[in-house]
C-alpha cells in the first residue's frame, strides 16, 4: 500500500508508474507543458538495432540516442533543458552511450546540461528534464531473436519505475523489438506502447470531456485519464439505461 505522493513530473509521463506501482496515488504537481505542442513521451524504434553477445551492448541504439540528444539540444524549445539516459540492461550500454555523447558534443555541453549516462540506481532520487531509456534487448548478431527472459520481481519493478519517473518533462524510450516481441505484461513492453499513446492521449481527452454533463463528470474523468487507462467511455448506453463513464480493464472487464 502506498501513501499518497506528489512529483513534479508531466501528468503523461508518472501515468505509467501510477497506474503500474502507485494504485494511482500519485499525483502531478504540474500539468503546464514547457512550449506549445510538447509532447512529454516518444520512442525510436531502432529496426537494425542487435545486442552484442556477452557484452550486453547495443551498438545501434547508443548511436541513436546520441543522434536524438545532439538533435534536441539544438532545438530552442530544449534551451537550458538537463538529459539523462538510463540502460535496462548490463553494465556496459551507458558507459558507451555517455563516451559516444563526450565525442559528439564536447566535455562543456555534458557538463553543462548535466548529461549522465547510467542505470536505474544511478538515478534513484536524482531527476532530469529529458530522460532516454534504452532497452538494450535486441537480435543477436545474425538477427536471430532468442528466448527473452521476462522482467519480474520486486528489483526489477524498482528498476522500471526509476527509469519511467526521472523525466520531468519528458519520457523517450528507445528499443529495437517490439512490444509483441516480450513476455506477456512485461513492464518494458508496457512502456513502449505507453510512450506511444500520449501523442493520442489528447484528441482523446478533449473527445471524453465533450461528452461529460458536469464538471464533476470532467474532473474524475481527468483522474481516470491521469492514471493511466485509456479504455473509457462516456455516457455509455446499454438498452434502455446509460452509463455516465465506464472504464473497461483487462479482459474486457467494465466498472
Amino acid at each position: 500500500c502506498h501513501a499518497t505522493r506528489a512529483l513534479p513530473l508531466l501528468p503523461e509521463i508518472i501515468a505509467f508508474s501510477n497506474n503500474r506501482y502507485y494504485d494511482g496515488k500519485i499525483e502531478a504537481l504540474r500539468d503546464r507543458r514547457p512550449s506549445q505542442g510538447w509532447s512529454p513521451t516518444g520512442t525510436v524504434d531502432v529496426r537494425i538495432g542487435f545486442r552484442k553477445s556477452g557484452l550486453d551492448v547495443n551498438e545501434a541504439e547508443a548511436v541513436a540516442i546520441a543522434d536524438l540528444i545532439a538533435e534536441l539540444i539544438e532545438r530552442p524549445e530544449y534551451d537550458s533543458m538537463t538529459f539523462g539516459v538510463i540502460s535496462m540492461l548490463g553494465a556496459k550500454q551507458a558507459p558507451r552511450i555517455q563516451e559516444l555523447l563526450l565525442d559528439r558534443l564536447g566535455s562543456s555541453v555534458v557538463e553543462d546540461r548535466r548529461i549522465r549516462c547510467g542505470d536505474a540506481s544511478n538515478f534513484q532520487g536524482d531527476e532530469r528534464d529529458v530522460i532516454v531509456v534504452s532497452l538494450v534487448v535486441g537480435p543477436d548478431e545474425s538477427g536471430q531473436l532468442g528466448k527473452i527472459g521476462a522482467m519480474t520481481g520486486k528489483p526489477a519493478e524498482r528498476r522500471m519505475n526509476v527509469a519511467a519517473s526521472r523525466g520531468a518533462n519528458q519520457l523517450w524510450v528507445v528499443h529495437s523489438i517490439q512490444p509483441e516481441d516480450f513476455p506477456s505484461q512485461d513492464p518494458r513492453a508496457e512502456l513502449i506502447r505507453h510512450c506511444r499513446e500520449p501523442a493520442r492521449l489528447d484528441d482523446m481527452s478533449d473527445r471524453l470531456l465533450d461528452k461529460c454533463e458536469s464538471e464533476f463528470e470532467r474532473r474524475v474523468v481527468r483522474d481516470i485519464l491521469a492514471r493511466g487507462f485509456r479504455h473509457v467511455r462516456v455516457q455509455w448506453v446499454v438498452g434502455n439505461y446509460r452509463i455516465d463513464i465506464v472504464v473497461e480493464g483487462p479482459e474486457g472487464r467494465r466498472l
